[in-house]
């Protein structure tokens, strides 16, 4: 295995579209769409200042140093209108009046997500820290890596001016609660919080503020170096009139990943709840290859479980991915008739632990998906 080269800043538009493509691709249908992360992009530059990337061994080696997650929560579709690029830093801002904070982490990968922190980053001239809480995105607090260990009390949650309403800082404080049980507990109050006219489903929100000798064991470190080279490879690619899908497996699998590729196929339905909870995107989507192989996908914001002629293809927290012709896409932006690859890659370690799991499980039988134990994408797709 090859390791990977450490970025260390972000200057030129290239290398955040990089991260946005990158993010995409991870974001396993979720974390935003492509769209919300080039418009985050192009509020960074505005800054005109580079976003510093440190390390999780160069920050757990020094002393008094503590930072928060940073994300937009809501409604995918909410925030497809346009998002208020202020409520992150403002949540963030709330968490400073609690202890100084001097970095900023990402709570997931997505086209939008990954980049929310950055855009606090230059508005604080704050460093971002070289990882996120899943590898992936997903479609709870408590699917993160974060949830099984840290805190998330307290945490702020801001609305922005689409509400067409004065600014609105909510501090929630959680007590007497296991971590675990505390994500559960803060996803409940934030989702209630969201729907409020005041807020309309879509919030920029800071949470699991974090010592830098907690990081080791909470993050998972060096997934934007990862997302960075993944975008890279598929915006090369494209750029190039290649086919990225070959570069992005041969990374992945240069990293350790298990990569699986089902397509090119066509989307042939995308299938919407009516009934559907409007604080998460709901459905399914179903492809077809031109040999007849079919495929659906259940999603909840993001991609959680793929079947393949009725046999299951893959289950998270393993990722289930899109490329099209246009590059990594998420659910927010596919299309019927839309070409794509579908990509499985297998979770982190972190990921795989009981407790998150678990978690995965759980929406999958909510969902009226899935009743069953966890079968790794590897095992799945053994010979």
């Amino acid at each position: 295995m090859n390791q990977l080269t450490p970025i260390k800043r972000l200057v030129t538009k290239k290398d955040f579209e990089y991260i946005v493509m990158g993010g995409a691709l991870f974001g396993s249908g979720g974390g935003g769409p492509v769209a919300a992360g080039m418009q985050i992009i192009q509020d960074i530059l505005s800054y005109n200042k580079p976003v510093e990337i440190i390390q999780v061994k160069d920050l757990a080696e020094e002393r008094n140093q503590s930072g928060a997650v940073v994300a937009f929560m809501g409604s995918p579709s909410a925030g497809a209108g346009g998002i208020d690029l202020e409520t992150p830093t403002n949540a963030f801002n709330a968490l400073c009046n609690f202890k100084p904070l001097t970095y900023a982490m990402l709570i997931e990968l997505g086209g939008g997500n990954s980049v929310v922190p950055m855009s606090v980053a230059v508005r604080k001239n704050i460093p971002i820290v070289d990882g996120d809480g899943a590898g992936r995105a997903v479609p709870k607090i408590q699917n993160t890596t974060y949830a099984q260990v840290i805190s998330p009390s307290p945490a702020a949650l801001s609305n922005g001016k689409q509400s067409g309403l004065p600014t609105v800082d909510n501090i929630i404080l959680l007590k007497d609660l296991e971590p675990d049980e505390m994500a559960d507990a803060l996803e409940a109050y934030c989702l209630e919080i969201l729907s409020m006219p005041t807020f309309g489903q879509m919030g920029g929100l800071a949470t699991y503020m974090m010592d830098s000798n907690d990081l080791p064991n909470a993050i998972i470190s060096g997934t934007l170096t990862l997302s960075y080279y993944a975008g890279k490879a598929i915006v090369d690619a494209l750029d190039s009139k290649v086919d990225p899908v070959p570069r992005v497996v041969e990374l992945l699998t240069d990293q350790g990943k298990a990569c699986y590729t089902f397509g090119i196929a066509q989307i042939t339905q995308i299938i919407k709840p009516t009934d559907a909870d409007a604080d998460l995107d709901l459905g399914k989507v179903i492809l077809e290859d031109s040999k007849g192989n079919t495929m659906i996908l259940d999603y909840e914001n993001e991609n959680l479980f793929a079947t393949l002629n009725g046999e299951i293809w893959a289950m998270a927290p393993d990722s289930i991915c899109y490329i099209g012709n246009q590059g990594a896409m998420s659910n927010v932006e596919i299309q019927v008739g839309d070409q794509v690859t579908i990509l499985g890659i297998s979770a982190d370690a972190k990921m795989r632990v009981k407790s998150i799991v678990n978690s995965f499980m759980h929406e999958l039988k909510v969902l009226n998906v899935y009743d069953g134990a966890y079968i790794t994408i590897e095992v799945l797709h053994k010979s």
